[in-house]
């Protein structure tokens, strides 16, 4: 699911869709990023930015070109976006954009105390006050007799947000902990050692853990282990397809990746803990990726594979099907594998000897409507390809 912001900062566009889709599209985008939508005019089948680029024309001069979103065709492959995405594929939730200055009610007990905790912390005070529906916590210095960020009233020029809001993105408690991360070494508990850095995932009982990376158990209190740095859940899933965006990372953080990562890469997720996603060829932050889109995925997963050698014949595999050209023929793969792949076992001789026989391949001389012969190992490896 791709939300506003994703798409801005992507420059996705949207497939065709219907009227009442595209109205209630542009509706959310207007709120969200007022600006110049008089050119996303709905046409069955048109494609939509709801992000402000500059746009030209050859009968305008230059100065007369501006910044809008528009309507395009697939015809206009001048403007055609680098990615397109569905009506179904969006996230219509709210994106909350923090005020510069925002302030929080401090009307109950629960929030007074962790609003004083975070007033203390970034003012360097020690103070705990009472709560009312007139105590704010604000976020920035607005008593002229101290330095913290309180006040008896909401201060002018502050725009109030709710608790919710102020735990989830100034505290970031948004996200689910699923650890913690041990900050030294310590005993040994059955002739095993925790060492510094080893992530804890506490098991049923609350005093119980086990270290993620070698299913180690042991028992610590859970008073210690909660102050230690905690790990969250990952926006990304185990299984899911991403692309690693190098150019966007090289420009944030400067060249500091080898060869494998120096390119763009759709990658599916093999293990995701934290912050950090493993693949195949290696493992990276996740801050360097987001979600691929369908037809990127479709491509990740298109490979031409060559039967019969160098005179032989292209199948091409897409995801868990095998065209031979315009014709899925993943059943007669299947079938292939199913009949013939147990030739290839090794057998004990049933003529009464106990020798054994290994069949190396097996040479089929036609498959459907090609006359070329091709090895019985290279259409099982291909079911093998499809299976995964």
């Amino acid at each position: 699911m791709y939300t506003a912001k994703q798409t801005v900062d992507q420059r996705i566009s949207f497939k065709p869709m219907s009227r009442e889709q595209f109205d209630k599209l542009k509706a959310h985008f207007e709120k969200l990023y007022p600006g110049d939508y008089s050119r996303v005019q709905y046409s069955k089948n048109s494609y939509y930015r709801f992000y402000q680029e500059r746009l030209s024309y050859e009968s305008f001069q230059a100065e007369h070109a501006n910044y809008m979103s528009y309507s395009y065709t697939k015809a206009a492959e001048s403007i055609k976006s680098t990615n397109e995405i569905s009506f179904e594929e969006f996230d219509f939730e709210d994106e909350f954009v923090l005020p510069a200055k925002w302030c929080v009610k401090r009307d109950t007990r629960e929030k007074s105390l962790i609003l004083s905790e975070w007033a203390n912390k970034v003012s360097n005070t020690d103070r705990h006050e009472g709560y009312s529906d007139k105590n704010f916590i604000h976020s920035e210095n607005v008593c002229s007799y101290s330095s913290s960020p309180r006040s008896d009233g909401k201060q002018k020029g502050f725009t109030e947000i709710t608790f919710e809001q102020f735990k989830k993105y100034i505290l970031k408690m948004d996200k689910k902990i699923i650890g913690y991360i041990c900050p030294m070494e310590l005993y040994s508990q059955n002739g095993l050692g925790l060492k510094q850095g080893d992530i804890l995932i506490q098991k049923q009982n609350v005093n119980h853990w086990y270290v993620k990376s070698s299913n180690d158990t042991f028992t610590l209190p859970f008073e210690l282990v909660k102050t230690w740095e905690p790990v969250y859940e990952s926006k990304f899933k185990a299984g899911e397809w991403v692309v690693f965006e190098a150019e966007k990372v090289r420009k944030a953080w400067g060249n500091l990746y080898t060869e494998v990562w120096n390119k763009n890469h759709v990658l599916k997720i093999i293990e995701v803990f934290g912050d950090n996603l493993v693949f195949d060829i290696g493992s990276n932050d996740s801050k360097c990726f987001r979600h691929a889109t369908k037809e990127e995925i479709e491509i990740a997963q298109t490979k031409t594979v060559r039967m019969g050698g160098e005179n032989g014949f292209d199948l091409v595999i897409k995801g868990n099907k095998v065209f031979h050209k315009t014709d899925d023929i993943t059943l007669y793969v299947e079938d292939i594998y199913e009949t013939y792949g147990i030739l290839l076992d090794p057998k004990t001789s049933s003529k009464g000897t106990s020798y054994d026989f290994h069949p190396k391949d097996l040479i089929i001389g036609k498959t459907g409507c090609q006359n070329k012969e091709t090895k019985l190992t290279e259409w099982l490896a291909l079911y093998e390809m499809i299976k995964k």
